[in-house]
Parts: structure tokens; sequence; C-alpha cells
């Protein structure tokens, strides 16, 4: 128990009074002995016990009025720390705005609950309070008001909230609630959210902590805007089929859906679009989906320019929207362009040299339709490559060169520089690394001076043909395919002539376990490294089915990307440079913005800090345009359950105050807080102490 008014408890101190008095002012007579007074004595006796007890009686009294008093006037109250009735408090109210609060339980979204009991909190306290509103998600933000007495801004704030597509982290609200309040007088802190489980997980030793230090000197509500577990379907995952998407041309792309609610999703539509497009969607039903399985839906869109393109897939109903939506920018080309440098033919097999074959691998047309190929290769031998056939070129390849012997067919070190700052700038290399390569060359040239090799090269006998494992292809590569049939006949590839990589982690290993490619960044680029050749010397790779099918699958590494930092996770900030300003914003919701924006090097440089909302965002400039994909935090879709009270109170150590969004909640903040205060209780109490003390008094000035 303790005090709201704890000056007051000085007054108790004057319950002394009455005692003083009565001991100051007590009769003092002295004893005369009188022989007729001797037969009163008995009855004077018994007469004399009676008033000094009516007296002590009457003496109690008025020392507990005055007493009871004072206590009244300190206002006793339950809990330390706690307003009671009628007292101006400060208040920090937390509201959970993760996207898991879009959730409809019934015809109302989670946050329209949380918003609704807010302003019931704000409606319901004392005059001169204070408040704070702290959004949380994965972090806090204190919106004010400013100055914190103006609950008519608080109230402007509160209804004009919205989702974030973040997670759910307790914790910076609660830090930053706990910080708002320092130095208060009398605290109340109010959590509004579904009280999702991963929320309290996140970290969960540090929030309870958190909570147990607030508990000790501050109020403390939980107000429940949710507690079922929404069904829940989601996209996680959009990849286009195939590699390289044509302009014009009808491209398949990949749609991953999952079920993360605990119950059957049925009848559902997943649809994808490409900029939006109304008139090209694809759409594909879904009877079944089971509670955790996952489904690739094939579906199919044209793009109808080159460059980078928005594709977005959505799946529904349910009932948790934000997650239904998943965008992706990618390139569409007209053709990829690739480079291919040949190293010294084979003088045995003219035919079968390593241009024959590649050439054929990333071309597999007609050569009447060789201008409908989606790959133009440009071949030319080592001692030809000059700088210049670089320009326009997205990928690379150096099929079996040598590097460093300063003779024939070597690459010129002004090739080399070019290439350096080709792969850094967004090009993509490939290395077969056949007869011609020398491990003690490639490693100081292209590794140690030009930081070209993502592993270092190592001279290896082979004893016995080796032959590539298909299995350790991790599932998630691009060369994942290769893993089942037909593809995983890759394993019947007979190896005669190899070099060795040292790298932890390869694309692909050889039967014995050692590295057979390699990959790496570079800058902005990317270079794969095969341990073989491309040609008949070194292996029967060329004539197998699946070598057209490994260099086209490589490809999507290789080719320069003009989508490359375009798609973003949530809160991921947004970064673009146009010819000239002004630039302008336009957000997922449609909202259009103006942008300030940095002159640099005749560049208009934007920056955009807030993308808390998942979908499209549009950046406009006078001749340039730019969109970015930004896709929500697949982490709060995966548990959607809810603690529930019982379990928050173990979880806490004490019994905490829980209310229920949909009732009342100010209301019963308000009672508890009548119910804390014992002010009302103790002056009740002084009232009949006082009826009492008269009673008493009026006694004891009766005739014995």
């Amino acid at each position: 128990m303790t005090f709201l008014s704890q000056g007051m408890l000085w007054g108790v101190a004057a319950a002394a009074i009455p005692l003083a008095l009565h001991l100051l002012f007590r009769s003092r007579h002295r004893t005369v002995p009188w022989g007729a007074m001797a037969f009163l004595l008995a009855s004077l006796r018994q007469t004399s016990r009676r008033l000094k007890f009516r007296e002590l009686l009457l003496l109690l009294a008025r020392v507990g009025v005055i007493a009871l008093l004072a206590l009244a006037l300190a206002r006793p109250a339950a809990t330390a720390g706690r307003a009671g009735r009628g007292d101006a408090i400060d208040a920090a109210i937390v509201i959970d705005t993760s996207y898991s609060m879009a959730a409809r339980d019934g015809a109302t979204a989670r946050l329209d609950r949380a918003k609704q009991a807010a302003l019931a909190v704000l409606d319901r306290l004392p005059i001169g309070s204070t408040v704070r509103i702290i959004t949380c998600s994965d972090r806090a933000r204190t919106l004010g008001p400013l100055p914190a007495g103006r609950l008519d801004r608080a109230r402007a704030i509160v209804s004009a909230l919205a989702v974030e597509d973040r997670p759910t982290d307790l914790l910076p609200g609660v830090r930053a609630a706990a910080d708002a309040l320092k130095g208060a007088a009398n605290r109340e802190l109010y959590l509004v959210g579904d009280m999702q489980r991963a929320g309290w997980d996140r970290q969960a030793s540090a929030l309870t902590k958190a909570f147990a230090e607030i508990h000790t000197s501050s109020g403390l509500s939980f107000i429940r805007c949710g507690a079922a577990t929404p069904n829940n379907v989601e996209v996680v995952g959009l990849d286009p089929q195939g590699g390289i998407v044509r302009v014009g041309e009808r491209a398949g792309f990949t749609v991953l859906v999952r079920n993360a609610g605990p119950a059957p999703a049925r009848d559902l539509t997943v649809t994808l679009a490409i900029d939006g497009a109304d008139g090209d969607r694809n759409s594909a039903p879904i009877a079944l989906l089971g509670p955790g399985e996952a489904r690739a839906i094939t579906l199919t869109a044209v793009p109808d320019r080159a460059g980078p393109v928005a594709a977005t897939a959505t799946v529904g109903p349910d009932d948790l929207p934000n997650d239904n939506v998943y965008s992706r920018v990618f390139a569409a080309r007209d053709r990829a362009r690739v480079l291919v440098v040949e190293g010294p033919p084979s003088s045995r097999r003219p035919g079968g040299s390593a241009s024959f074959f590649l050439a054929h691998a990333l071309g597999p047309v007609a050569d009447s339709e060789s201008d409908r190929a989606p790959v133009t290769p440009l071949v030319v031998p080592a001692q030809d490559a000059a700088p210049a056939l670089l320009d326009g070129q997205d990928a690379c390849i150096l099929a079996d060169v040598p590097v460093g012997t300063g003779v024939a067919g070597d690459l010129r070190p002004d090739f080399l520089d070019r290439l350096a700052r080709f792969v850094r700038d967004g090009g993509g290399l490939l290395i077969f690394a056949g007869s011609h390569v020398d491990p003690d060359r490639y490693n100081p040239t292209l590794g140690a001076g030009l930081g070209l090799l993502p592993a270092r090269l190592e001279t290896q006998e082979t004893r016995r043909p080796r032959h590539f494992d298909p299995t350790s292809i991790d599932p998630h590569s691009p060369l994942a395919p290769f893993r089942v049939e037909p593809l995983d006949r890759l394993a019947r590839v007979e190896i005669r002539q190899s070099v060795g990589l040292k790298q932890d982690r390869p694309l692909l290993c050889f039967d014995d376990g050692t590295p057979a490619m390699a990959a790496g960044a570079v800058g902005s680029g990317t270079v794969l490294v095969v341990a073989t050749g491309p040609d008949l010397r070194g292996s029967d790779w060329p004539l197998h089915p699946t070598f057209p099918a490994f260099v086209q699958a490589t490809l999507p590494l290789l080719l320069r990307d003009p989508a490359r930092g375009r798609n973003l996770a949530v809160g991921a900030p947004i970064d673009w440079s146009a010819p000239a300003g002004p630039i302008a914003l336009v957000r997922p919701d449609g909202r259009r913005e103006a942008i300030p924006f940095q002159r640099m090097n005749d560049q208009a440089i934007a920056h955009v800090s807030e993308t808390d909302r998942a979908g499209l965002y549009r950046l406009e400039a006078p001749g340039a345009r730019a969109t970015f994909a930004v896709v929500a935090d697949r982490r709060e879709g995966e548990d959607l359950e809810a603690l529930n009270d019982a379990e928050i109170d173990r979880r806490l150590g004490f019994r905490a105050v829980h209310l229920d969004g949909d009732d009342d909640p100010g209301a019963a903040v308000g009672l508890g807080r009548a119910r804390r205060d014992w002010g009302l209780w103790v002056l009740a109490a002084t009232v009949l102490a006082f009826a009492a003390e008269t009673a008493l008094a009026w006694l004891s000035g009766r005739p014995a």
C-alpha cells in the first residue's frame, strides 16, 4: 500500500493531542478521611470503574477520528506509483502496427479495434493528464503529441495510424514508453495489440525484464484486439522461368504460395500482372491448400518493353491481406549479348572447338532463325580480344584461355584491365578452366592482381575420370533443376581433366567431394569458375544434353541486370539518381509526393527512407522514371498464434491487467483507479469514528 498525498501523513501526529490533554488535565485531589463516607466507598468504586472505561473509549475514539482524517487526506492506494480516482496521470499508449494487425476478425481489422480502444482510454483520462502515442512493429516511433497535454492532438494521431508491413517486436515500443514516463508521478502504460506470440518471443527475456521494471512503479494494462489465429495464405516467391525474359514473348513465372494459417484454404485464386496491366492478367485457381503446405503455380505474362519491368503476384481471399501481394522488378530484354573469348583450338578436332559448343549452347536455334535467338554470342580468339569488344556486352566467357604466358594466344593486359572494370560495373564473367589454364599464372594475374577469382585455382592430377554430383547443389540455387530428372543425368558426364578450386561453399562438387564450380560477387558483377573446359579435350560434357541446359541455367547469374537494386525488403531505403529534378514519388497506396533531392555530378540524387508498406514505389523525374519493388517481412506471417492472458501472466511472473478492446477499456481502467484509491473508504471510516465519539461523549456526560 502507498499514499497518493504523502504530505498529509503528518496530520496523524495530531492524534496525540487528545491523549496529551487527557494526561495534562486529569483531576488531581488530596485524600481526606471522613467517616461518613465509608458507607459510600463500595458504590463509588464500581461507578468509577465504569466512568474510566467510558473515558478511555472516548479518548480512543477522538484519537481515531484525527488519525483517520489525516489518513483520508493522505489518500491511501493499493499499489505504489499508480493514480487514484480523479488524479491527473502521465500515460503512454503503445499500439502494435505490425502487419498482423491488418488481420480481420469478422468485419473489423485488428488495427481499427486498437484505435477504438486507444481513443476510449484517451476519453477517460482525468483532467490535466498527459499522453504519449508510440507505435511498435520491429521498431518504435514516438508520434507525440507535443505538448503532451494536448489530448485532441493525441486523438488525431491515433485516428491516422496505419499498418506497417513489418514484423512484431514489442521490446522497442516498451522501452520507448518507459523512457517517456521517466520522472512522472502517476504513470500508466497501455499495450494495445493482438498479443502475437512472435512479438513476445523475439526478445523474450529482455521484454520480461522491461515489464517487471515498469510494473514496480507504473500502472500496466494489456488491451487485446484479436484472439483467434487468422486464416492466412501468402505469396512467398516470384521468379521468371527459363532465365531470360524477352520483350514481346510470353514468359513463364513461378509463383510460390504457402498456407500459413491453422486451417485448410479453399477456392483460392492466384493472379499475375506485368506493370499493373489489367489487360494481361493471368490467373489460376487452387481448390485446396493444406495448413503449412506450399505450392508452386506457373503463370505467364508478356512484357511489352525492354528494361526493368515490375511483376506482381496476388493470392486470396483470406483474413490477412497484407502478405497476399508480392512484387518483383526483373529485366526484360530484346536479347542478351555475350562475348566468348576462345583459347587455342584443338588441332585434333577443329570442328569440336570450345567456341563451337558454346555458340550452340548459347543460341540453340537453326542458323536461319539466329535473329530470333535470345542470346547473341560474339566469338573471338584470345589474341584478338580488344577492350572495345566488351562495350555493350552483358557477359563474357573465357573458354580455356591462357593468361600471363607472354606468347601468342594470351590475353592482352589492356583487355584484362577493361574486363575487371566490366565485371565491377555489373557484367558477368564465366571461366572454363580447361587444359590451357595454368593455376600458377591465373592466381597472381586474375586473382591477386585483378580480384576476379572467387576461388583459388590449384593444379590437380586426375588418375581416373570423375563425375559431377548433382546432389551437392543447394536446393535454392538456380542450378537446383539439375538435382532431379532429367537434368540429374549430369552425373553421367565423364571428366578426364580439371583444376582444383579452393572454396568453402561451391555451387557444384565432383563425386569425390571436391569443388567443381565456384561463384562470387566482384563489385556489382558475378564471376563463375568451372573446373573443366567446354571442349572434348577434358571431358565428353559438350556432347552431353545437359551441357546446353547448364549454360542456359548459368546465364541469369551472369547477365548485366538493369533491375539490380530495385528489389528491396520493407524498411530498406531507396536511392535513385535522375538527369534532372524535380522528383516525385508514387507510393503503393497511390499517394503522390514531392521528394527533396541533391545535385551531384550533373545528377539529381533522391533518397526515400520511409518504405514501411510493401508494394511498388515509382519515382518520376523529367525524362526518367524507375520502379522499386518492396516486399513485406515474411517472418510476421510464419506464426500468427496469440498468447492468452494466462500465458502472458506466466511469462511476466505477476498478474497483469487484461482488457478486451471490444469492450470499453477506458471505463475499466477508470474503475480500476477508483478501486485502487482507498481514500473514500477511509473517509467513511472517519465519519463512523466521529459518530462513535459523539455517542461516547454523550454517554460519558450522563450522571452516573
